[in-house]
């Protein structure tokens, strides 16, 4: 049986933060992963003699499916555990990237890539996160922190990596190395295990107490009635003559009128549930309960509440440049004049600003020098401003600068979403389900804003208007807060005014 949400009690460490470092490993592959198709995008570009924004826009989808499938798995972790949930994921992934090394046809590149490897991945990233939510309520924001620690050092490990595995074994060889390390997935799915207060156990009878008591029970009832029917045979005995014959003669009375009574009620009753049934059948389902079961088991609810909807729009903006940044990075720094060398180090400049941009945000909210819509905004703002300088900066040492600071405005932002998400009024049954639909929503903008940025990419054959679309992103990103600040303040305003 399920513990109550609101009675559980969390242990704020123990076996939880193995399963923080399984969210860790699964940061670490999955986003290192993504990093590294940003590598090999010329490679396979060149291989398939297509476009650039159809290799890019396969690698967005990528990123877009395995958050868009997010709720699907939400739905199932929440049925059978995340251990089983996560493994799975684990196994497709691997497929998907190993498989992909085998075709020589664009479409299949597409299938292995998007629908494989990508729903594998989204049946791992949320998933992960909403099981060590079960340890951690206090030190929530330290323990997704280490987490999200992962990403960041599969981009500095996996970029210059995949830049020597595609000089070695060409990008055909690298995706079979790199779905052997994505198969590791399947271990992190392993170390999942939910903690023990989370359910109640069943108190255990002693059956043979049990059992003297029922014959104890039976032989009191026995005596009892052997007494009853002695008493009552000596007063019947005691009553003659026409006190027997009047009794006799009204229990037949009696007897006859609720025999027919009853064959009158159960013709009656037949009847009417003859009926309700006739009706039932001609009329369908309720749709009110088959309304109410879909809401339940989606957990539509979540809809209702503002804050929740405002997290959903910042998650959704903020998912545009970063899904953007990961592919185009290194494109970008191609056609600004750095060679291929130059341009995979990129990549371990993005993992060192997304390091430094958590950890500069964790120190802030620790120490209380700054809300967390202000620390949001002053991130979004730093990498708003990089993303649009960034076409413009020739150098190989201002562009690893400007990756930097970008990288740690949006890892920033990131760090700030999950903590505000942890803390949103649902109970801790239902945080699963919260992560599946900001992880959707933020996919479905990743596979649309990415696609648009491709095409502009395509059109206008340069990266100025893809970069702006990402900076204007991160602009609204701040937006949303700056309206989340205001909120909160007039809330703080509204309480005093009241005490007044």
């Amino acid at each position: 049986m399920r513990a109550s949400p609101k009675n559980h009690v969390y242990q704020e460490g123990g076996w939880g933060w193995i399963v923080v470092f399984a969210a860790c490993l699964s940061e670490f592959v999955v986003a290192g992963s993504l990093k590294a198709f940003g590598v090999l995008i010329t490679g396979m570009k060149d291989d398939f003699d297509t476009g650039l924004w159809i290799i890019g826009s396969i690698n967005s989808l990528h990123l877009g499916v395995q958050f868009i499938l997010t709720p699907v798995a939400s739905v199932v972790a929440r049925k059978v555990g995340g251990r089983p949930v996560i493994s799975f994921g684990g196994f497709l992934f691997g497929l998907g990237v190993v498989l992909s090394a085998l075709t020589h046809n664009i479409a299949f590149l597409a299938v292995t890539i998007i629908a494989i490897a990508g729903s594998g991945a989204g049946c791992i990233l949320e998933i992960v996160r909403a099981e060590f939510a079960l340890y951690f309520h206090e030190k929530y924001d330290l323990a997704i922190f280490v987490s999200l620690l992962g990403a960041p050092i599969g981009f500095l490990l996996y970029g210059p990596a995949t830049q020597i595995l595609l000089d070695t074994y060409g990008w055909r060889g690298a995706m079979v190395i790199l779905g052997g390390f994505g198969f590791h997935l399947i271990c992190a799915g392993m170390l999942v295990r939910r903690p023990t207060g989370i359910y109640k156990a069943i108190p255990i009878q002693d059956l043979s107490t049990e059992d003297q008591t029922t014959d104890q029970n039976e032989y009191q009832t026995w005596e009892q009635s052997e007494d009853q029917m002695s008493k009552h045979c000596e007063h019947q005995i005691s009553k003659q003559g026409e006190d027997q014959i009047l009794k006799q003669s009204q229990d037949q009375i009696s007897n006859h009128s609720e025999d027919q009574l009853s064959k009158k009620s159960e013709d009656q009753t037949s009847e009417q549930s003859e009926d309700q049934l006739s009706k039932r059948s001609a009329q369908g389902p309720d749709p009110v309960k088959w309304r109410d079961s879909v809401v339940s088991a989606l957990g539509l609810e979540i809809f209702i509440n503002f804050d929740f909807v405002l997290l959903a729009a910042i998650r959704m903006f903020y998912s545009i440049s970063f899904g953007g940044i990961l592919v185009y990075m290194v494109p970008n720094g191609l056609s600004a004049g750095l060679t291929n060398g130059q341009a995979s180090f990129l990549s371990t400049a993005f993992g060192l600003g997304s390091m430094a941009g958590p950890a500069l945000a964790f120190f802030v909210l620790k120490r209380k020098l700054a809300s967390c819509q202000v620390t949001a905004i002053i991130a979004a703002a730093v990498s708003a401003v990089g993303l649009a300088l960034d076409p413009f900066i020739p150098s190989f040492a201002g562009q690893m600068v400007n990756t930097f600071f970008v990288a740690a405005g949006i890892a920033a932002v990131i760090q700030v979403v999950c903590v505000l998400t942890r803390y949103l009024p649902f109970t801790v049954d239902k945080f699963v389900i919260v992560l599946g639909w900001l992880g959707f929503l933020g996919g479905l903008a990743t596979s649309v804003g990415d696609t648009l940025a491709g095409l502009l990419y395509d059109v206008t054959e340069s990266f100025y208007g893809t970069f702006f679309l990402y900076s204007a992103a991160m602009v609204a990103t701040g937006l949303l807060f700056l309206l989340d600040l205001c909120r909160a303040r007039y809330r703080e305003w509204s309480k005093e005014s009241r005490a007044l």
